[in-house]
């Protein structure tokens, strides 16, 4: 069964990125997030949503550092 959220450690994992690239990503919109109380948890089905969305021989990922 896959989780509804991850923490913000475990999405960087799964998709290889550092905090600061998937914080940018979350304030562009390109992934979706939750905070409960002090904890930010992204969801799992908008890792998955960005990894389809730029499947191989689609455009990059907006640039993170814009």
């Amino acid at each position: 069964m896959k989780p509804i959220c991850v923490s913000v450690g475990d999405a960087c994992r799964l998709l290889g990125l550092g905090r600061t690239t998937l914080y940018r990503l979350i304030n562009q919109q390109q992934i979706e997030s939750i905070n409960i109380g002090r904890r930010r948890l992204v969801l799992f089905s908008s890792i998955e949503a960005l990894i389809s969305s730029h499947g191989e021989g689609s455009t990059p990922i907006a640039d993170a550092h814009k």
